[in-house]
């Protein structure tokens, strides 16, 4: 999950929509955007432990 989390973090920084950033991904939309929802949280300062550690106490939403 930590790759995922590092490649939708960059795709966001370069302005990506959800959508492009699932169909680059070949995941499903729904799924990015919960990734791209906790990545904004983090968005002064990206912290990938931090992001890694709110979607794990989030996995069954996931």
């Amino acid at each position: 999950m930590r790759k995922l989390i590092q490649l939708v973090w960059k795709k966001v920084q370069k302005g990506q929509s959800c959508a492009e950033i699932a169909d680059a991904l070949e995941e499903e939309e729904a799924y990015i955007e919960r990734l791209v929802t906790a990545v904004g949280h983090y968005a002064s300062e990206y912290n990938e432990d931090a992001i890694y550690e709110e979607l794990s106490g989030n996995a069954d939403r996931l």
